[in-house]
C-alpha cells in the first residue's frame, strides 16, 4: 500500500512496516537517488544488454550485504539474491528496461493539444511545447525515468513487449552490470528464506506460506545461495490451505519442485494464472542458467549448517 515513484513515497511504504532509521540502526535512501534518475552507465557483455543503468549512490559506498527475502514470484519464478541486485540495485529506468526491453516508441502525433501529463511529470524538462503544442523532445537530457510513459493516457509512448523469458534473462544482465561496477569480491548475499508465499513483496496482495520456514542463508555467490534456497523449498511438505494445497504434484526421491506449479502471471492475458490445473513450467530455472553462463556464480554448492552462534 503505497505509491514507489520517489525516494519520499518509498519511505513512506517503509514507515508503514516498521522501517526506519531508529528500527533499522542506519540510514534508509534509495540508491536511485530522490526521484530514481541518479545512475551510473556500466558497459557489459550481456545476453541483451550492452549496458546498464546501475544505480547511482552505489558509488558511496566500499562494501555491499544483499539482504533479500527469499520467495516466490509471478514472473521470474522465485526472487532471491539475483534478483535483488538485477532490480534492486538499478535505476528507475534500469527496473523498467529489464520488465520491458529498452525499445521505446515515441508517436508525438497521437498528442492531444491541451493535455500536459508528460512535461509536468518530466523530471529534467526534457520534454516540451512548441507555439503549435507540438512536443519537443531533448534526448540528451533525457534521463530514461520512462514516468513520460505511465502519466500517459494517449498512448504516445510504446514500450516493447517482451516474452517471460527475456525478461528474465534482462533482471540477469542487470545483475551482471551491477557486480561488474561494484565489485565481484566486495558483494556478500544474505537470503532470508521465511515467510516464503508465491507472490513478490511488491505485490498488492499475499497468500499463506506454501512451505515451512526455511532459515537464513548466506554466501558470497548469488547463484549459489539461490539454487541453495530453491533445493531446501523443494525438499520441504506444502502447506496446507496455501496456494500448492490439494495439487497432484509428482514427488522424485523426496523432492517436489514447487516453483514449478506456483501461480505465475500470464503474459498473453496479462493477468495471474493461480494455476489450479498444476500445470509444470520450470521458469524458475532460467535465472539460474543465465547467472551461472554470465559467470555470476555456479549451481554447485557445499551447504554448512550453523545451529549455534559462538
Amino acid at each position: 500500500d503505497g505509491g514507489r515513484a520517489s525516494e519520499e513515497e518509498y519511505l513512506g511504504v517503509a514507515l508503514k512496516h516498521g522501517f526506519t532509521k531508529e528500527t533499522m540502526g542506519a540510514p534508509l535512501l534509495m540508491l536511485d537517488g530522490t526521484i530514481g534518475i541518479d545512475y551510473e552507465i556500466q558497459k557489459i557483455n550481456g545476453k541483451w544488454f550492452n549496458e546498464v543503468l546501475v544505480a547511482g549512490r552505489l558509488r558511496e559506498f566500499d562494501l555491499l550485504i544483499s539482504a533479500a527475502h527469499f520467495k516466490g514470484h509471478s514472473g521470474t519464478g522465485f526472487g532471491g539474491a539475483l534478483k535483488n541486485i538485477g532490480i534492486g540495485c538499478v535505476s528507475k529506468g534500469g527496473k523498467v528496461q529489464a520488465h520491458t526491453g529498452k525499445n521505446l516508441t515515441r508517436n508525438f502525433e497521437k498528442c492531444v493539444d491541451e493535455c500536459t501529463a508528460c512535461i509536468d511529470i518530466c523530471p529534467t524538462h526534457s520534454l516540451q511545447k512548441d507555439s503549435n503544442n507540438k512536443i519537443i523532445y531533448n534526448q540528451d537530457t533525457c534521463k530514461l525515468c520512462y514516468m513520460c510513459v505511465s502519466a500517459c493516457n494517449e498512448e504516445v509512448f510504446q514500450r516493447e513487449k517482451i516474452a517471460r523469458e527475456q525478461f528474465i534473462e534482462h533482471m540477469i544482465d542487470n545483475a551482471l552490470g551491477v557486480v561488474e561496477f561494484f565489485g565481484q569480491d566486495k558483494i556478500f548475499y544474505i537470503n532470508y528464506a521465511i515467510d516464503i508465499t508465491h507472490q513478490c513483496d511488491c505485490s498488492g496482495g499475499s497468500d499463506v506460506n506454501f512451505v515451512q520456514d526455511v532459515g537464513i542463508l548466506a554466501s558470497r555467490d548469488p547463484v549459489a545461495v539461490d539454487m541453495a534456497c530453491v533445493d531446501l523449498v523443494h525438499k520441504s511438505p506444502a502447506l496446507h490451505s496455501s496456494c500448492l494445497d490439494g495439487l497432484y504434484i509428482p514427488e522424485k526421491d523426496g523432492i517436489h519442485e514447487w516453483f514449478s506449479y506456483i501461480p505465475r502471471f500470464d503474459y498473453e492475458n496479462n493477468e495471474t494464472d493461480l494455476n489450479k490445473e498444476g500445470k509444470y513450467q520450470d521458469f524458475w530455472k532460467i535465472q539460474l542458467n543465465a547467472a551461472e553462463k554470465l559467470g555470476l556464480g555456479t549451481k554447485n554448492y557445499n551447504l554448512i549448517e550453523i545451529t549455534e552462534l559462538e
